[in-house]
Protein backbone atom coordinates (compact mmCIF):
# COMPACT_ATOMS: atom_id res chain seq x y z
CA UNK A 1 0.00 0.00 0.00
CA UNK A 2 1.28 3.41 -0.73
CA UNK A 3 1.91 6.00 1.57
CA UNK A 4 0.50 8.23 -1.21
CA UNK A 5 -2.76 7.10 -1.13
CA UNK A 6 -2.63 7.68 2.52
CA UNK A 7 -2.80 11.05 4.77
CA UNK A 8 -0.49 13.46 3.97
CA UNK A 9 -0.52 14.77 8.04
CA UNK A 10 0.54 10.89 9.20
CA UNK A 11 2.61 10.81 12.07
CA UNK A 12 4.64 8.35 10.84
CA UNK A 13 5.54 7.13 14.10
CA UNK A 14 5.34 3.43 13.67
CA UNK A 15 8.61 1.05 12.64
CA UNK A 16 9.71 -2.24 12.14
CA UNK A 17 11.60 -4.19 15.13
CA UNK A 18 14.29 -5.15 12.38
CA UNK A 19 14.89 -2.63 10.03
CA UNK A 20 14.48 1.20 11.38
CA UNK A 21 14.33 2.50 8.16
CA UNK A 22 11.25 1.12 7.88
CA UNK A 23 8.38 3.74 9.07
CA UNK A 24 5.03 3.93 8.17
CA UNK A 25 1.63 5.64 9.30
CA UNK A 26 -0.71 3.62 11.43
CA UNK A 27 -3.44 3.01 8.75
CA UNK A 28 -0.51 1.89 6.11
CA UNK A 29 0.48 -0.52 9.16
CA UNK A 30 -2.69 -1.65 9.61
CA UNK A 31 -3.10 -2.09 6.25
CA UNK A 32 -0.07 -4.64 5.83
CA UNK A 33 -0.48 -5.92 8.79
CA UNK A 34 3.66 -7.16 9.04
CA UNK A 35 6.54 -4.89 7.59
CA UNK A 36 7.76 -6.44 4.52
CA UNK A 37 10.44 -8.61 4.85
CA UNK A 38 14.38 -7.67 5.37
CA UNK A 39 16.87 -10.19 4.31
CA UNK A 40 14.20 -12.79 5.02
CA UNK A 41 13.79 -11.21 8.36
CA UNK A 42 10.37 -11.44 9.68
CA UNK A 43 9.21 -8.48 11.93
CA UNK A 44 6.59 -6.58 13.34
CA UNK A 45 5.32 -2.57 13.41
CA UNK A 46 6.17 -1.66 17.12
CA UNK A 47 6.88 2.79 18.71
CA UNK A 48 10.49 3.19 19.01
CA UNK A 49 10.63 3.67 22.74
CA UNK A 50 12.20 7.16 22.59
CA UNK A 51 9.38 8.08 20.19
CA UNK A 52 6.02 6.89 22.86
CA UNK A 53 4.22 10.40 23.38
CA UNK A 54 4.11 11.02 27.25
CA UNK A 55 1.17 11.55 29.07
CA UNK A 56 1.49 14.58 32.14
CA UNK A 57 0.17 13.30 35.26
CA UNK A 58 -2.40 15.94 35.33
CA UNK A 59 -3.97 14.32 32.41
CA UNK A 60 -3.44 11.27 33.60
CA UNK A 61 -5.47 12.52 36.74
CA UNK A 62 -8.14 13.77 35.13
CA UNK A 63 -9.06 10.38 33.73
CA UNK A 64 -11.02 9.63 37.02
CA UNK A 65 -13.44 11.62 35.26
CA UNK A 66 -14.08 10.44 31.73
CA UNK A 67 -15.84 7.21 30.24
CA UNK A 68 -13.44 4.72 28.75
CA UNK A 69 -13.68 6.37 25.23
CA UNK A 70 -12.68 9.24 26.58
CA UNK A 71 -10.05 7.67 27.98
CA UNK A 72 -8.85 5.89 24.75
CA UNK A 73 -9.06 9.44 22.95
CA UNK A 74 -6.78 10.49 25.73
CA UNK A 75 -4.31 7.99 25.43
CA UNK A 76 -4.75 7.42 21.83
CA UNK A 77 -5.02 10.85 20.99
CA UNK A 78 -1.28 11.81 20.49
CA UNK A 79 -0.72 9.17 18.20
CA UNK A 80 -4.14 8.85 16.26
CA UNK A 81 -5.41 12.80 15.95
CA UNK A 82 -2.96 14.23 13.82
CA UNK A 83 -3.88 11.72 10.96
CA UNK A 84 -7.41 10.82 11.33
CA UNK A 85 -8.60 14.19 12.49
CA UNK A 86 -9.24 14.98 15.97
CA UNK A 87 -13.70 14.71 15.66
CA UNK A 88 -13.13 11.91 13.69
CA UNK A 89 -11.38 10.00 15.80
CA UNK A 90 -13.32 11.06 18.82
CA UNK A 91 -16.04 9.60 16.90
CA UNK A 92 -14.60 6.37 15.98
CA UNK A 93 -13.82 5.65 19.82
CA UNK A 94 -17.02 6.44 20.61
CA UNK A 95 -18.54 3.90 18.32
CA UNK A 96 -15.67 1.33 19.41
CA UNK A 97 -16.86 1.44 22.56
CA UNK A 98 -20.30 2.19 23.35
CA UNK A 99 -21.44 2.15 26.79
CA UNK A 100 -23.93 0.36 25.31
CA UNK A 101 -21.98 -2.84 24.29
CA UNK A 102 -19.01 -3.05 26.69
CA UNK A 103 -17.47 -1.82 29.88
CA UNK A 104 -14.73 -2.07 31.78
CA UNK A 105 -15.23 -2.62 35.88
CA UNK A 106 -12.80 -2.76 38.51
CA UNK A 107 -13.25 -4.24 41.68
CA UNK A 108 -11.66 -4.49 45.51
CA UNK A 109 -10.49 -8.03 45.90
CA UNK A 110 -8.65 -7.39 49.68
CA UNK A 111 -6.48 -4.49 51.31
CA UNK A 112 -5.31 -2.64 48.17
CA UNK A 113 -5.57 -5.74 45.95
CA UNK A 114 -7.82 -5.28 43.05
CA UNK A 115 -9.21 -6.76 39.61
CA UNK A 116 -9.76 -5.24 37.01
CA UNK A 117 -12.69 -7.60 34.99
CA UNK A 118 -12.53 -7.33 30.86
CA UNK A 119 -15.22 -9.53 30.52
CA UNK A 120 -17.34 -6.56 29.86
CA UNK A 121 -17.56 -7.16 26.02
CA UNK A 122 -20.05 -9.24 23.61
CA UNK A 123 -17.79 -12.42 24.07
CA UNK A 124 -16.98 -12.04 27.44
CA UNK A 125 -13.24 -11.49 27.33
CA UNK A 126 -10.08 -8.96 27.30
CA UNK A 127 -9.91 -9.34 23.27
CA UNK A 128 -13.13 -7.60 22.61
CA UNK A 129 -11.55 -4.24 23.52
CA UNK A 130 -8.69 -4.18 21.05
CA UNK A 131 -11.30 -6.31 18.75
CA UNK A 132 -13.62 -3.31 18.13
CA UNK A 133 -11.19 -0.67 17.99
CA UNK A 134 -9.36 -2.76 15.22
CA UNK A 135 -12.89 -3.37 13.47
CA UNK A 136 -13.89 0.35 13.50
CA UNK A 137 -10.40 1.85 12.58
CA UNK A 138 -10.25 -0.61 9.60
CA UNK A 139 -13.37 -0.32 8.16
CA UNK A 140 -13.00 3.53 8.48
CA UNK A 141 -9.65 3.01 6.32
CA UNK A 142 -10.89 0.90 3.87
CA UNK A 143 -13.74 3.02 3.15
CA UNK A 144 -12.04 5.79 2.33
CA UNK A 145 -10.26 3.77 0.15
CA UNK A 146 -12.79 2.08 -1.55
CA UNK A 147 -11.12 -1.64 -0.39
CA UNK A 148 -11.67 -4.84 0.98
CA UNK A 149 -9.63 -6.75 3.18
CA UNK A 150 -9.40 -10.50 4.18
CA UNK A 151 -8.84 -10.64 7.21
CA UNK A 152 -6.84 -13.78 8.84
CA UNK A 153 -6.50 -14.53 12.49
CA UNK A 154 -5.23 -17.34 14.79
CA UNK A 155 -6.64 -17.75 18.04
CA UNK A 156 -5.94 -20.40 21.32
CA UNK A 157 -9.25 -19.43 22.78
CA UNK A 158 -10.38 -15.78 23.24
CA UNK A 159 -9.29 -14.22 20.20
CA UNK A 160 -11.48 -15.27 17.39
CA UNK A 161 -14.56 -14.92 18.94
CA UNK A 162 -14.21 -11.15 19.89
CA UNK A 163 -12.78 -10.73 16.25
CA UNK A 164 -15.61 -12.37 14.40
CA UNK A 165 -18.02 -11.06 16.52
CA UNK A 166 -16.65 -7.45 15.75
CA UNK A 167 -16.84 -7.64 12.58
CA UNK A 168 -19.86 -10.05 11.40
CA UNK A 169 -21.52 -8.25 8.92
CA UNK A 170 -18.91 -5.61 8.28
CA UNK A 171 -19.42 -4.74 4.25
CA UNK A 172 -15.56 -3.92 3.55
CA UNK A 173 -14.34 -7.43 5.86
CA UNK A 174 -13.97 -10.98 5.87
CA UNK A 175 -12.72 -12.43 8.82
CA UNK A 176 -10.96 -16.00 8.43
CA UNK A 177 -10.47 -17.33 12.13
CA UNK A 178 -7.98 -20.28 12.27
CA UNK A 179 -7.85 -22.42 15.49
CA UNK A 180 -6.71 -25.27 16.81
CA UNK A 181 -9.37 -28.03 16.84
CA UNK A 182 -10.17 -29.58 19.90
CA UNK A 183 -7.96 -27.48 22.63
CA UNK A 184 -10.34 -24.73 22.82
CA UNK A 185 -13.64 -24.71 24.79
CA UNK A 186 -17.02 -25.28 23.29
CA UNK A 187 -18.40 -22.01 24.18
CA UNK A 188 -14.99 -20.40 22.76
CA UNK A 189 -15.47 -22.33 19.66
CA UNK A 190 -19.22 -21.46 19.06
CA UNK A 191 -18.15 -18.07 19.30
CA UNK A 192 -16.45 -18.42 16.11
CA UNK A 193 -18.58 -21.17 14.06
CA UNK A 194 -22.00 -19.95 14.73
CA UNK A 195 -21.73 -16.26 13.09
CA UNK A 196 -21.90 -17.67 9.69
CA UNK A 197 -21.98 -14.51 7.04
CA UNK A 198 -18.69 -12.53 6.82
CA UNK A 199 -16.69 -15.31 9.46
CA UNK A 200 -14.95 -18.40 7.98
CA UNK A 201 -13.72 -20.66 11.19
CA UNK A 202 -10.96 -22.84 10.38
CA UNK A 203 -10.41 -26.01 13.13
CA UNK A 204 -6.56 -26.37 12.19
CA UNK A 205 -4.61 -30.24 13.13
CA UNK A 206 -2.62 -28.58 15.43
CA UNK A 207 -1.77 -25.66 17.97
CA UNK A 208 -2.07 -21.89 18.28
CA UNK A 209 1.73 -21.84 16.89
CA UNK A 210 0.59 -23.89 14.02
CA UNK A 211 -2.71 -21.37 12.97
CA UNK A 212 -0.47 -18.61 13.53
CA UNK A 213 1.91 -19.67 11.43
CA UNK A 214 0.02 -19.97 9.00
CA UNK A 215 -1.71 -16.71 9.18
CA UNK A 216 1.64 -14.83 8.86
CA UNK A 217 2.79 -16.86 5.54
CA UNK A 218 -0.53 -16.05 4.59
CA UNK A 219 -0.81 -12.50 5.01
CA UNK A 220 2.65 -12.33 3.10
CA UNK A 221 1.98 -14.80 -0.07
CA UNK A 222 1.50 -11.80 -2.39
CA UNK A 223 1.32 -14.95 -5.89
CA UNK A 224 -1.25 -16.80 -3.67
CA UNK A 225 -3.50 -13.47 -2.92
CA UNK A 226 -3.06 -12.65 -6.76
CA UNK A 227 -4.04 -15.69 -8.03
CA UNK A 228 -6.81 -15.91 -6.09
CA UNK A 229 -8.61 -12.56 -5.48
CA UNK A 230 -6.42 -10.54 -8.10
CA UNK A 231 -4.83 -8.19 -5.43
CA UNK A 232 -1.77 -8.76 -3.61
CA UNK A 233 -3.14 -6.74 -0.86
CA UNK A 234 -6.20 -8.75 -0.30
CA UNK A 235 -4.68 -10.10 3.32
CA UNK A 236 -4.12 -8.67 6.70
CA UNK A 237 -4.10 -9.77 10.12
CA UNK A 238 -6.01 -8.96 13.07
CA UNK A 239 -3.77 -11.10 15.19
CA UNK A 240 -1.37 -9.29 18.10
CA UNK A 241 1.06 -9.01 15.25
CA UNK A 242 -1.08 -6.25 13.96
CA UNK A 243 -0.29 -2.56 15.65
CA UNK A 244 -4.04 -2.33 15.45
CA UNK A 245 -4.77 -4.73 17.82
CA UNK A 246 -2.15 -3.41 20.44
CA UNK A 247 -2.99 0.21 20.64
CA UNK A 248 -5.92 -0.42 22.68
CA UNK A 249 -4.26 -2.39 25.23
CA UNK A 250 -2.24 0.75 25.93
CA UNK A 251 -5.10 2.60 27.05
CA UNK A 252 -7.30 0.40 29.83
CA UNK A 253 -4.24 0.23 31.96
CA UNK A 254 -4.84 4.24 32.79
CA UNK A 255 -8.79 3.96 32.87
CA UNK A 256 -8.25 1.17 36.00
CA UNK A 257 -5.89 3.04 37.44
CA UNK A 258 -7.97 6.07 36.99
CA UNK A 259 -10.44 4.18 39.18
CA UNK A 260 -8.66 2.67 42.27
CA UNK A 261 -5.77 4.99 42.64
CA UNK A 262 -5.22 8.44 44.60
CA UNK A 263 -3.28 9.54 41.17
CA UNK A 264 -0.26 9.75 42.97
CA UNK A 265 0.80 6.02 43.77
CA UNK A 266 2.73 3.69 41.94
CA UNK A 267 1.07 0.11 41.07
CA UNK A 268 1.94 -3.37 40.21
CA UNK A 269 -0.48 -4.47 37.41
CA UNK A 270 -0.30 -8.79 37.51
CA UNK A 271 -0.82 -9.90 33.63
CA UNK A 272 -1.74 -13.83 32.31
CA UNK A 273 -0.23 -13.44 29.49
CA UNK A 274 -0.25 -15.69 26.69
CA UNK A 275 0.89 -13.76 23.28
CA UNK A 276 2.12 -10.70 25.74
CA UNK A 277 -0.16 -8.15 24.17
CA UNK A 278 -1.41 -6.79 27.67
CA UNK A 279 2.21 -6.89 28.73
CA UNK A 280 3.34 -5.19 26.07
CA UNK A 281 0.19 -2.19 26.45
CA UNK A 282 1.32 -2.14 29.69
CA UNK A 283 4.35 -1.44 29.10
CA UNK A 284 3.70 1.05 26.72
CA UNK A 285 1.64 2.56 28.95
CA UNK A 286 4.31 2.53 31.73
CA UNK A 287 6.49 4.30 29.37
CA UNK A 288 3.36 7.01 29.00
CA UNK A 289 3.20 7.72 32.28
CA UNK A 290 1.27 5.33 34.25
CA UNK A 291 2.69 4.92 37.65
CA UNK A 292 3.83 1.67 37.87
CA UNK A 293 6.19 0.19 40.14
CA UNK A 294 6.88 -3.38 38.73
CA UNK A 295 5.17 -5.46 36.21
CA UNK A 296 4.43 -8.97 37.39
CA UNK A 297 3.91 -11.22 34.35
CA UNK A 298 2.21 -14.89 34.98
CA UNK A 299 2.49 -17.46 32.75
CA UNK A 300 0.91 -21.59 32.34
CA UNK A 301 3.42 -24.18 31.26
CA UNK A 302 4.42 -22.38 28.25
CA UNK A 303 7.39 -21.01 30.23
CA UNK A 304 9.70 -19.49 27.40
CA UNK A 305 9.58 -15.93 28.72
CA UNK A 306 9.77 -16.83 32.93
CA UNK A 307 13.13 -19.40 31.48
CA UNK A 308 13.72 -16.44 29.41
CA UNK A 309 14.41 -13.97 32.48
CA UNK A 310 15.77 -16.72 34.50
CA UNK A 311 18.36 -18.03 32.31
CA UNK A 312 19.31 -15.28 29.80
CA UNK A 313 18.37 -17.42 26.84
CA UNK A 314 15.61 -17.28 24.44
CA UNK A 315 14.45 -21.02 23.70
CA UNK A 316 11.04 -21.98 22.58
CA UNK A 317 9.99 -25.30 23.06
CA UNK A 318 6.57 -27.41 21.94
CA UNK A 319 3.47 -25.89 23.27
CA UNK A 320 2.01 -27.61 26.37
CA UNK A 321 -2.02 -27.50 26.63
CA UNK A 322 -3.21 -25.45 30.00
CA UNK A 323 -6.99 -25.04 31.65
CA UNK A 324 -5.82 -21.03 30.72
CA UNK A 325 -5.70 -22.48 26.86
CA UNK A 326 -6.12 -18.39 25.45
CA UNK A 327 -2.21 -18.15 26.91
CA UNK A 328 -1.00 -21.60 25.49
CA UNK A 329 1.76 -20.00 23.39
CA UNK A 330 5.13 -21.13 23.19
CA UNK A 331 6.45 -18.35 21.09
CA UNK A 332 4.78 -15.01 21.66
CA UNK A 333 4.30 -12.65 18.88
CA UNK A 334 4.96 -9.34 21.33
CA UNK A 335 7.98 -10.48 22.35
CA UNK A 336 9.49 -9.47 19.09
CA UNK A 337 8.70 -5.58 20.34
CA UNK A 338 9.31 -6.47 23.52
CA UNK A 339 12.59 -7.11 22.85
CA UNK A 340 13.50 -3.99 20.34
CA UNK A 341 12.13 -1.80 23.56
CA UNK A 342 15.00 -3.02 25.55
CA UNK A 343 17.57 -2.81 23.03
CA UNK A 344 17.11 -6.43 21.76
CA UNK A 345 16.13 -7.74 18.10
CA UNK A 346 13.98 -11.16 17.98
CA UNK A 347 12.75 -12.33 14.83
CA UNK A 348 11.52 -15.48 12.47
CA UNK A 349 14.17 -16.02 9.79
CA UNK A 350 12.82 -17.50 6.21
CA UNK A 351 14.81 -20.90 5.54
CA UNK A 352 16.77 -20.74 2.51
CA UNK A 353 15.04 -22.20 -0.32
CA UNK A 354 11.62 -22.98 0.77
CA UNK A 355 8.18 -20.87 2.40
CA UNK A 356 9.13 -21.99 5.79
CA UNK A 357 10.57 -19.81 9.06
CA UNK A 358 12.46 -20.45 12.18
CA UNK A 359 10.71 -18.75 14.76
CA UNK A 360 12.42 -16.89 17.35
CA UNK A 361 15.97 -16.49 16.18
CA UNK A 362 17.87 -13.88 18.18
CA UNK A 363 20.45 -11.40 16.60
CA UNK A 364 20.58 -9.54 19.62
CA UNK A 365 19.72 -10.20 23.29
CA UNK A 366 18.09 -6.79 25.56
CA UNK A 367 19.12 -5.08 28.03
CA UNK A 368 18.49 -8.18 30.46
CA UNK A 369 19.08 -6.48 33.48
CA UNK A 370 16.86 -3.64 33.12
CA UNK A 371 13.81 -5.99 32.06
CA UNK A 372 14.89 -8.37 35.41
CA UNK A 373 14.20 -4.76 37.28
CA UNK A 374 10.91 -3.77 35.44
CA UNK A 375 9.62 -7.54 35.55
CA UNK A 376 8.40 -10.72 37.54
CA UNK A 377 7.45 -13.79 36.42
CA UNK A 378 6.14 -16.73 37.92
CA UNK A 379 4.59 -19.58 35.69
CA UNK A 380 1.59 -21.97 37.20
CA UNK A 381 1.20 -25.62 35.94
CA UNK A 382 -1.76 -27.40 35.48
CA UNK A 383 -2.81 -28.92 38.39
CA UNK A 384 -2.16 -25.71 40.19
CA UNK A 385 -5.29 -23.73 38.40
CA UNK A 386 -7.77 -25.78 39.86
CA UNK A 387 -5.87 -25.18 43.34
CA UNK A 388 -5.68 -21.53 42.99
CA UNK A 389 -9.07 -20.85 41.65
CA UNK A 390 -10.61 -22.73 45.38
CA UNK A 391 -8.26 -20.60 47.18
CA UNK A 392 -9.70 -17.76 45.95
CA UNK A 393 -12.51 -18.51 45.72
CA UNK A 394 -12.98 -20.04 49.68
CA UNK A 395 -10.62 -17.63 51.18
CA UNK A 396 -12.03 -14.11 49.49
CA UNK A 397 -15.38 -15.51 47.68
CA UNK A 398 -13.70 -14.53 44.15
CA UNK A 399 -14.28 -16.64 41.10
CA UNK A 400 -11.36 -16.52 38.63
CA UNK A 401 -11.58 -17.88 35.43
CA UNK A 402 -7.99 -20.26 34.63
CA UNK A 403 -6.28 -17.20 33.21
CA UNK A 404 -6.90 -14.48 36.04
CA UNK A 405 -5.94 -17.42 38.07
CA UNK A 406 -2.89 -17.25 36.84
CA UNK A 407 -2.28 -13.59 37.50
CA UNK A 408 -3.64 -13.80 40.72
CA UNK A 409 -1.08 -16.64 41.75
CA UNK A 410 1.86 -14.66 40.23
CA UNK A 411 0.88 -11.47 42.65
CA UNK A 412 1.04 -13.33 45.16
CA UNK A 413 4.49 -14.75 44.91
CA UNK A 414 5.50 -11.60 44.28
CA UNK A 415 4.50 -10.78 47.77
CA UNK A 416 5.74 -13.99 49.21
CA UNK A 417 3.30 -15.79 49.56
CA UNK A 418 3.05 -19.70 47.71
CA UNK A 419 -0.69 -20.41 47.05
CA UNK A 420 0.14 -23.92 46.88
CA UNK A 421 1.85 -24.37 49.73
CA UNK A 422 0.58 -22.52 51.95
CA UNK A 423 -3.09 -22.57 53.86
CA UNK A 424 -4.48 -18.98 53.32
CA UNK A 425 -7.07 -16.75 54.82
CA UNK A 426 -8.37 -13.42 53.71
CA UNK A 427 -6.43 -12.24 57.06
CA UNK A 428 -3.46 -13.10 55.57
CA UNK A 429 -3.92 -11.62 52.23
CA UNK A 430 -4.85 -8.44 54.20
CA UNK A 431 -1.64 -8.09 55.60
CA UNK A 432 0.24 -9.02 52.74
CA UNK A 433 -1.42 -6.22 50.13
CA UNK A 434 -1.80 -3.69 52.44
CA UNK A 435 0.30 -1.25 51.08
CA UNK A 436 1.42 -2.28 47.32
CA UNK A 437 -1.70 -0.88 45.19
CA UNK A 438 -1.94 -3.75 42.73
CA UNK A 439 -4.59 -4.73 39.50
CA UNK A 440 -4.79 -8.40 38.39
CA UNK A 441 -6.16 -8.72 35.23
CA UNK A 442 -9.00 -10.64 34.29
CA UNK A 443 -9.09 -11.71 30.50
CA UNK A 444 -12.04 -13.95 30.60
CA UNK A 445 -15.57 -14.50 32.22
CA UNK A 446 -15.76 -17.78 34.57
CA UNK A 447 -18.64 -18.97 32.77
CA UNK A 448 -16.47 -19.60 29.69
CA UNK A 449 -15.32 -22.64 31.40
CA UNK A 450 -18.45 -24.26 32.72
CA UNK A 451 -17.08 -28.05 32.83
CA UNK A 452 -14.05 -26.80 35.37
CA UNK A 453 -16.58 -25.34 37.70
CA UNK A 454 -18.32 -27.97 37.51
CA UNK A 455 -15.92 -30.48 38.72
CA UNK A 456 -14.26 -27.91 41.18
CA UNK A 457 -18.18 -27.60 42.46
CA UNK A 458 -17.90 -24.04 42.01
CA UNK A 459 -21.16 -22.34 40.44
CA UNK A 460 -21.02 -19.93 37.78
CA UNK A 461 -23.38 -18.80 35.43
CA UNK A 462 -22.62 -19.17 31.43
CA UNK A 463 -23.04 -15.83 30.02
CA UNK A 464 -26.30 -15.43 28.25
CA UNK A 465 -25.12 -14.46 24.55
CA UNK A 466 -23.17 -17.90 24.80
CA UNK A 467 -26.61 -19.80 26.09
CA UNK A 468 -27.86 -18.66 22.90
CA UNK A 469 -25.14 -19.93 21.38
CA UNK A 470 -25.86 -23.34 22.12
CA UNK A 471 -28.15 -24.78 19.32
CA UNK A 472 -26.90 -23.07 16.45
CA UNK A 473 -25.72 -24.76 13.63
CA UNK A 474 -21.81 -24.28 13.12
CA UNK A 475 -20.50 -23.68 10.10
CA UNK A 476 -16.88 -25.47 10.45
CA UNK A 477 -13.87 -25.92 7.73
CA UNK A 478 -11.37 -28.75 8.77
CA UNK A 479 -7.51 -28.96 7.95
CA UNK A 480 -6.76 -32.21 8.01
CA UNK A 481 -3.11 -32.25 7.79
CA UNK A 482 -0.81 -32.83 10.44
CA UNK A 483 1.79 -30.38 11.11
CA UNK A 484 5.89 -30.88 11.25
CA UNK A 485 8.21 -30.83 14.26
CA UNK A 486 10.99 -29.37 14.37
CA UNK A 487 14.58 -28.69 16.78
CA UNK A 488 14.73 -25.37 18.52
CA UNK A 489 17.31 -26.22 20.72
CA UNK A 490 20.19 -29.23 21.59
CA UNK A 491 17.84 -30.74 24.17
CA UNK A 492 15.57 -33.57 23.94
CA UNK A 493 12.27 -31.48 24.54
CA UNK A 494 13.78 -28.54 22.40
CA UNK A 495 10.94 -29.37 19.58
CA UNK A 496 8.46 -27.34 18.09
CA UNK A 497 4.98 -27.72 15.91
CA UNK A 498 5.22 -26.07 12.57
CA UNK A 499 3.68 -25.66 10.20
CA UNK A 500 3.42 -27.98 7.07
CA UNK A 501 3.24 -27.82 3.30
CA UNK A 502 0.20 -30.07 3.07
CA UNK A 503 -1.45 -27.74 5.78
CA UNK A 504 -0.49 -24.74 3.84
CA UNK A 505 -1.75 -26.64 0.62
CA UNK A 506 -4.73 -27.52 2.30
CA UNK A 507 -5.59 -24.14 3.50
CA UNK A 508 -5.09 -22.48 0.05
CA UNK A 509 -7.56 -25.24 -1.72
CA UNK A 510 -10.28 -24.39 1.30
CA UNK A 511 -9.62 -20.66 0.61
CA UNK A 512 -9.76 -20.65 -3.18
CA UNK A 513 -12.88 -22.92 -2.94
CA UNK A 514 -14.88 -20.99 -0.15
CA UNK A 515 -14.12 -17.55 0.77
CA UNK A 516 -13.85 -16.48 -2.77
CA UNK A 517 -17.43 -17.44 -3.21
CA UNK A 518 -18.17 -14.74 -0.49
CA UNK A 519 -20.28 -11.96 -2.10
CA UNK A 520 -18.15 -8.99 -0.81
CA UNK A 521 -15.35 -10.06 -3.11
CA UNK A 522 -18.05 -10.08 -6.10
Amino acid sequence: MSNARLSSKANLIFTSTVDKACRASFKDALLRGQPDLKNGKRGLFTINRNEIPKLSHKQIREMKDMNLAEVYNQVLGPMLAQEFGADVLRKLLETAYDPAKIKLITEKVVGKTHIMWQTGGPTYSFKDYAARFFAVMLDHVLAELGQKRIVLVATSGDTGGAIADAHKGLENIIIIVLYPEGKVSGGQRRQMTTLGDNVYAFAVNGCFDTCQALAKRMQKDLKFAQEAFGSGDIFTSANSISIGRLLPQIAYPFYAYSRISNGKEKIVPAIPSGNFGNLTGTLFAWQMGLPVEKIVCGVNENTTFADFLHSGKYVLSNTKYNPSSAMDVSHPNNMMRIFHHYGGMLYDQKIEGTEKFQNGVVEKYPNLARMRQEFYAASLDVPGHSRVINEAFNSLGIRLDPHGAVGFYALQKYFGIDMLRDSLSSKHFRVSNNSILSLVYETADPGKFMDLYDELRIDVEMPAGMKAQENLKERIFRLESKPDYVKTGPGKNDVAEALSEEQYGEAKALISREVKKDRRLA
